[in-house]
């Protein structure tokens, strides 16, 4: 379990691998009421939050605990998305929310230790009674946490409302993709916009949440829709602008409709980033090939 930076570096090590932790407890980690354009922007880029960034997103496979992440609310009482949490997406997550906004250090033991001693130095009504509600809100606090460690380790019942509903625990359980007949079945049935759309729905979730397109690809090519699979292509590259597989397909499309300017400089790209040394090797005999040498 960690609080703040402590549930950062919890998060962080969760995502390494070999880490032994089987149940993860994450109390008012920072990024929790920020978006991720906030997370990736290059103020924040360099920070502790940028470094479990990287590595929920590129080390999520890693994770095999179940893990409970808990907030308060957003000052202006909305629930926060978790958009960095939900990065985890091969993990059994919970997300625990307090129905109001709950002071930082309200989550550790603080709170309800030290309102008998300092409530009597405020005079404003409205402070003493978020304190008052905060030092309550513990007990809730430790009673949903020890309910989560009962539940992953000794498998029992966790409730999903704490404390009369001062606190609200929602599941999301593993990402799972579509089967190819399920993408196939999509495409044909409702076309290319909702395969689109639902590529868009899992990489807002994480950059590598990928779905496995190449049944649609392999269908526009059998149906030669060559313009229309460039057209996709180039949509995906929106997402993955260094993926050398999807840039040399562009290449080869445009070489299919004999467009080779565009072919050459998509050929170039894809040379830029592959680490195949076969597929190097006919990358260049094709721009061999559209140079006209």
């Amino acid at each position: 379990m960690g609080h703040s930076f402590g549930a950062q570096a919890g998060y962080a090590y969760l995502a390494r691998e070999n880490n032994v932790i089987d149940a993860f407890v994450s109390l008012d980690n920072s990024f929790d009421y920020k978006t991720m354009e906030e997370i990736e922007s290059p103020f924040y880029r360099s920070t502790s939050w940028g470094e479990v960034n990287e590595a929920l997103t590129n080390g999520y496979e890693n994770c095999r605990a179940t893990v409970l992440n808990i907030s308060g609310t957003l000052d202006d009482g909305s629930i926060p998305d978790y958009e960095l949490v939900k990065r985890l997406f091969k993990t059994d997550i919970y997300l625990g929310t307090f129905s109001f906004p709950m002071l930082h250090e309200s989550f550790l033991s603080e709170a309800a230790l030290a309102y008998p001693l300092v409530y009597r130095h405020y005079r404003d009504s409205a402070e003493v009674a978020a304190l008052h509600r905060d030092a309550n809100a513990y007990e809730v606090l430790a009673g949903a946490v020890t309910a989560f460690f009962d539940h992953s380790l000794k498998g029992e019942e966790l409730e999903r409302t704490q404390g009369n509903g001062e606190m609200n625990i929602t599941y999301q359980p593993p990402l799972s993709f579509p089967s190819k007949d399920s993408i196939l079945h999509l495409y044909s049935t409702y076309g290319l916009d909702t395969i689109k759309t639902l590529y868009q729905q899992f990489q807002k979730i994480s950059p590598r949440a990928r779905m496995n397109l190449s049944p649609v690809l392999a269908r526009m090519t059998e149906n030669k829709e060559t313009n229309s699979k460039i057209a996709f292509l180039r949509f995906l590259l929106d997402f993955h602008p260094k993926d050398w597989r999807l840039l040399k397909q562009v290449s080869d499309g445009y070489l299919d409709l004999n467009a080779k300017k565009e072919a050459r400089i998509y050929y170039e790209l894809a040379l830029d980033y592959c680490d195949d040394f076969e597929v190097r090797s006919e990358i260049k005999e094709k721009l061999r090939l559209v140079e006209g040498r």
